[in-house]
């Protein structure tokens, strides 16, 4: 058994299983079943190979090495939703746009508020003015980032700061938590003191999202961990987070004051993998370990019983709906037989915020309980991330929004949270 602790903001992550997805759970694990009761361990050594009826081993291309956006700036936490130390405890509110229709979260001792022409700003720096993080949310498509920097925001920018516009950034696409956004920095001298523009947007299916940072250097740090955590708790309805403070938040506009607001503390604790080179967050108060045949085992409740998660991370490359179709499933009918009572295949299963191959079994153990499998599977530099998890009947809840955090923390690096 092993324990680490690190700091993750787990709040968002906790009921983004998508309602249809629940409703039918059904779960696998990666393991193969012992005695199946309601002891039963993460089993070991009686899964298939996980490359079973896998033909298909042609990795992927590498994405393209966009510059992250901690480049040149130190080691911000960035990407981390948070970027808060290992060991810091860290609270939250909501800033929520009412206008807009959108909110994310923030430190619980920013303030924000919102103007017609720019949106919703969160105040960094204890004071409304700079720093800040501004946010605006557009509906539509067809949007062109770089004709707005070239054609409408630098010719702006040089008319209104002429020679203390001191430097142009290029326009290139920053990974900002975890999302690829097209932006562009640009720095500007007032009295004298260098401050710097830091653009970028969030392109969505039917809405794009303009994210603008102004910061002195003093202020690089805190401004930039803010615009990663807005980025990364943005959510496309202003009341989204309500169900995390039984409806009992406000707007908090203006005065900046909490108003009975429900501050929200955020703890996780890092799950580090380095024998198979992956990171993921969980739960504090869960215990874990890690076996070489079937990697991570996260124990919701009591350790070495189900409820559990598993995380194994393949060495290799194959179809993760290949996988699930002609492999794991044929296994899971042929080992259960009529105990199998309950099958759903899923095109894409949403889990964490992603789409993923996966599928939903029932089954009927030898003591007579009945449990759900949830199996799913996604890429990640070019090497397949095998999720699973196991309940029993009716007890689905706790361990599918664990799965939530687990699934969109992943990190392909031991030592990311770290």
């Amino acid at each position: 058994m092993r324990k680490s602790v690190s700091i993750f903001s787990s709040l968002i992550l906790t009921v983004a299983l998508s309602a249809s997805a629940f409703a039918s759970a059904e779960a696998p694990v990666l393991g193969g079943e012992g005695s199946d009761g309601v002891t039963v361990a993460a089993e070991e050594g009686s899964i298939p190979s996980l490359m079973a009826g896998v033909q298909d081993t042609t990795a992927v291309p590498e994405a393209e090495s966009d510059p992250v956006l901690t480049e040149g700036l130190g080691d911000l936490g960035l990407g981390q939703g948070v970027g808060a130390g290992a060991g810091e405890s860290v609270d939250m509110r909501i800033a929520s746009c009412e206008e807009q229709n959108f909110c994310t979260l923030c430190l619980a001792d920013y303030e924000y508020d919102y103007h017609p022409d720019q949106g919703l700003c969160i105040y960094t720096g204890g004071g409304k003015g700079i720093p800040f993080v501004l946010m605006f949310k557009t509906e539509g498509t067809g949007f062109d980032p770089e004709g707005h920097f070239s054609q409408v925001l630098t010719p702006q920018m040089q008319e209104n700061y002429g020679d203390n516009l001191i430097d142009i950034g290029q326009f290139q696409t920053y990974t900002v938590s975890g999302i690829e956004m097209p932006g562009q920095m640009y720095t500007y001298l007032i009295d004298g003191v260098p401050v710097v523009l830091f653009r970028l947007f969030d392109i969505r299916d039917d809405h794009f999202v303009c994210y603008t940072a102004k910061y002195r250097q003093d202020d690089s740090e805190a401004t930039l961990n803010a615009l990663a955590r807005a980025a990364y708790y943005y959510q496309p309805d202003a009341h989204y987070y309500d169900q995390y403070t039984g409806g009992n938040n406000t707007d908090g506009q203006d005065d900046g004051q909490d108003d009975g607001q429900e501050l929200l503390h955020n703890s996780a604790q890092t799950v580090s993998c380095p024998e198979m080179g992956f990171s993921v967050q969980t739960d504090p108060e869960y215990i874990w370990d890690y076996a070489e045949d079937t990697g991570v085992t996260i124990y919701t409740k009591t350790e070495g019983s189900v409820p559990y998660i598993m995380v194994y991370y393949c060495d290799d490359m194959f179809d993760p709906a290949e996988y699930i179709d002609e492999s794991f499933t044929p296994w899971m009918q042929e080992k259960y037989g009529d105990n199998l009572i309950g099958l759903v295949e899923y095109e894409y299963y949403t889990v964490g915020g992603k789409d993923l191959a996966g599928a939903m079994y029932t089954y009927r153990t030898a003591d007579g309980y009945v449990l759900k499998m949830l199996r799913c599977a996604e890429v990640v530099d070019g090497r397949v991330v095998l999720y699973s998890a196991k309940v029993l009947n009716g007890e689905e809840e706790e361990t599918l929004n664990a799965l939530n955090l687990v699934v969109s923390s992943f990190q392909p690096d031991a030592n990311y949270y770290n």
